[in-house]
C-alpha cells in the first residue's frame, strides 16, 4: 500500500468517523439535554456520579489488550497475513469481554462501600449499582471498535456510533417522561451500548469471514504479546483517564449535587472538541501502523497530522469560548446559567491540541513504541493529581481550581511528549503553523465576543455567532499562512474517494484557495 493511499484510507477514515461519532454525538447530546432538564442541575449531578464508579473501573479491562488488537491487526494485515490478524483479533476481544464482566461483578458487589467511602453519598448506590451493567457493555462495544479499527472498518464504526446516539435517545426519552428519572437515563444509556456492541461483533465477524482459524488456537500467546506491548500503553491511558476522573471524585467531595450537575453539563459541550479529535486519532493510529509495516515516512505524517489536526480543533475551541452564553441558553436554559463560565475555561483547557496531544497517543503506540506514549501520559497525570487538590482545596478555588490544574497538566503533557517524538524520532511540529492557526482563532474570537452582549434572541445569536467565527477564521488562516498552497494539494489528493464528504470539506478548501490566490496577488 502506498504512503498516498495511506493518507487517503486515514482521511476518509477520520471522516467516516467524525461524521458518525458527529450524528451520535447529536443523538447523544438531545438525549443528555432531555436528562439535564427532566432531573434538573441536582439529579443530574446524581446522574453523573452514578456512572463514575463504573467509569473508572472501565479503566481497569485488559490491561492494553485492546490497543494490541487494533495494533497487531493493521500490522498483520499491512504484512499480508490476515489469518493471523483475525486470530489475534477473536482472542483479543474473548479476553476483553471476560475480563469486563469479572469487574462488573466486581462493582455490583461493591456499589454501597465505593458509593460510600469514594463519592461520599450512600444513598446512591442502588444506581451505582444498576451502572455496573455498564462496565459489560462498554468492554463489549470497545473492543469490538478497537478490532473494526485494526480492520481499516472506519465505516462501520461510525454506523454503529450513529446507532448507539439513536437508541440511547430512543430508551431514555420514553423513561423520562415517565417518570423514572435517574434510572431512566442509566437503563438508556446501558441498553443502548450493549445492543450497540452486540451489532459491532456481528459486524466483525462478518468482515473477518475470508480468513480462516481455529477457535481458541494462540489464545495464551496472543494474549500474552498483546499485553506486552499494551502493558506500557495501558499505564498511559489509565493515568490519562483516571486523572480526569479523579477531577470528578474531587469535585465530589467540595460541591453538591447541583455544582457538579452544572460542570459535567459543561463539560458534555467539550465533547465537539473531544469527538473530533478521538475520530481523527482513531484513523491515525492504524494508519501510522501501515507506515511503519511499510517503512514510510512516520515523521513526515506527524508534522502534517499535528498541523491539520490543529487546523481542525483550535477555532472549535475558540467558538465555544466565544459562544458558551448562548450555547448554555438554548440547550440548557437558564436553570444552567453557571454553566457558561465552566464551559469557557473547559473549552480552552484543551488547547494543548493544537500542539499534538491528540496526535501523540497515536504517534507512539502506532509506530510500536507506547512506552513514550505512557511517560508523557505520567508527566500530565501526576500534574494533575498533584495540583487539582491543591487549587481546589488548599488553595479554596473550587471548581475554577479543578479546571486551572486540568490546563496546566495537559500543556506539561503536551511539551513533554513533543520533546519524546522530537528527539527519538525526530519528529516535529510546524511552529508557525500552529501559531497562525492559534492567532487566526484568536482574531475570530475577538471578533464574536462584542455580540454576547447584543438583544438577539439567544437561538439567533448562537447561529449568528458561528456564521461570524467561521467566516473570520477561514479567511485569517490563509492570510497568515496557517494553511498553504502545499497543504490544500496535499488535502485535495488524501480526499480522493471521499464520497459525499468532499461536498462538505472541497468548498472549504475551494474558499481557502481563493484567499491564498488574491493574497498573493497583492505581495
Amino acid at each position: 500500500m502506498s504512503q498516498v493511499e495511506i493518507a487517503r484510507r486515514s482521511t476518509r477514515g477520520s471522516f467516516a468517523l467524525f461524521g458518525g461519532n458527529l450524528l451520535s454525538t447529536v443523538f447523544s447530546f438531545v438525549a443528555i439535554v432531555f436528562i439535564a432538564r427532566f432531573l434538573g442541575p441536582s439529579q443530574y449531578g446524581v446522574y453523573t456520579l452514578a456512572v463514575l464508579i463504573p467509569t473508572i473501573l472501565l479503566n481497569f479491562v485488559g490491561f492494553g489488550v485492546n490497543s494490541g488488537v487494533t495494533r497487531f491487526a493493521a500490522y498483520h494485515l499491512s504484512q499480508g497475513r490476515p489469518e493471523l490478524a483475525k486470530r489475534m483479533t477473536v482472542n483479543g476481544v474473548t479476553f476483553l469481554v471476560l475480563f469486563g464482566a469479572s469487574l462488573a461483578v466486581v462493582s455490583y458487589a461493591g456499589s454501597g462501600i465505593l458509593s460510600s467511602f469514594v463519592l461520599q453519598r450512600a444513598e446512591i448506590s442502588s444506581f451505582v449499582q444498576f451502572a455496573s451493567l455498564l462496565i459489560v457493555a462498554q468492554t463489549l462495544f470497545q473492543a469490538a471498535v478497537a478490532a473494526l479499527l485494526g480492520w481499516s472498518e472506519m465505516g462501520n464504526i461510525g454506523l454503529t456510533n450513529i446507532l448507539q446516539g439513536l437508541l440511547r435517545l430512543a430508551i431514555t426519552l420514553p423513561l423520562l417522561v415517565l417518570g423514572f428519572a435517574v434510572l431512566g437515563a442509566l437503563t438508556g444509556y446501558v441498553f443502548s451500548v450493549a445492543l450497540a456492541g452486540a451489532l459491532s461483533v456481528v459486524i466483525l465477524w462478518r468482515n473477518m469471514s475470508g480468513a480462516s482459524t481455529k477457535p481458541m488456537e494462540g489464545f495464551v500467546s496472543d494474549i500474552r504479546t498483546m499485553l506486552s506491548y499494551g502493558k506500557t500503553l495501558f499505564v498511559g491511558q489509565f493515568v490519562t483517564n483516571i486523572s480526569a476522573q479523579y477531577v470528578v471524585v474531587i469535585l465530589a467531595t467540595v460541591a453538591s449535587n447541583t455544582y457538579v450537575g452544572f460542570y459535567q453539563s459543561a463539560a458534555n459541550f467539550v465533547i465537539a472538541i473531544t469527538l473530533t479529535s478521538g475520530a481523527i486519532s482513531q484513523a491515525l493510529f492504524p494508519a501510522f501502523a501501515h507506515l511503519q509495516g511499510t517503512e514510510g515516512d512516520v515523521t513526515r505524517a506527524f508534522t502534517y497530522a499535528t498541523k491539520y489536526t490543529g487546523f481542525v480543533l483550535t477555532p472549535i475551541i475558540f467558538l465555544l469560548m466565544g459562544a458558551s452564553i448562548p450555547v448554555i441558553q438554548v440547550s440548557l436554559g437558564s436553570s444552567y446559567g453557571v454553566a457558561s463560565s465552566y464551559l469557557a475555561l473547559l473549552a480552552f483547557s484543551n488547547v494543548s491540541l493544537l500542539f499534538g496531544a491528540g496526535v501523540l497517543p497515536s504517534f507512539f503506540n502506532g509506530v510500536g513504541q507506547p512506552k513514550f506514549y505512557m511517560e508523557f501520559s505520567l508527566v500530565g497525570a501526576v500534574l494533575q493529581v498533584v495540583l487539582a487538590p491543591l487549587f481546589t482545596i488548599v488553595l479554596g478555588l473550587g471548581i475554577l481550581g479543578l479546571i486551572a490544574s486540568t490546563l496546566v497538566s495537559n500543556i506539561a503533557a503536551v511539551v513533554s511528549g513533543v520533546y519524546l517524538a522530537s528527539h527519538f524520532f525526530r519528529a516535529r511540529i510546524d511552529i508557525p503553523a500552529c501559531l497562525s492557526i492559534l492567532v487566526s482563532s484568536i482574531l475570530a474570537f475577538l471578533v464574536v465576543l462584542p455580540l454576547e452582549v447584543s438583544h438577539f434572541n439567544q437561538f439567533v445569536l448562537l447561529l449568528l455567532e458561528i456564521g461570524v467565527f467561521a467566516g473570520v477564521y477561514l479567511t485569517a488562516a490563509p492570510l497568515l499562512r496557517a494553511i498553504r498552497p502545499e497543504d490544500l494539494e496535499i488535502l485535495g489528493s488524501a480526499l480522493v474517494g471521499l464520497g459525499r464528504f468532499k461536498t462538505i470539506i472541497l468548498p472549504i478548501l475551494a474558499y481557502e484557495r481563493f484567499i491564498l490566490r488574491h493574497s498573493s496577488r497583492r505581495t
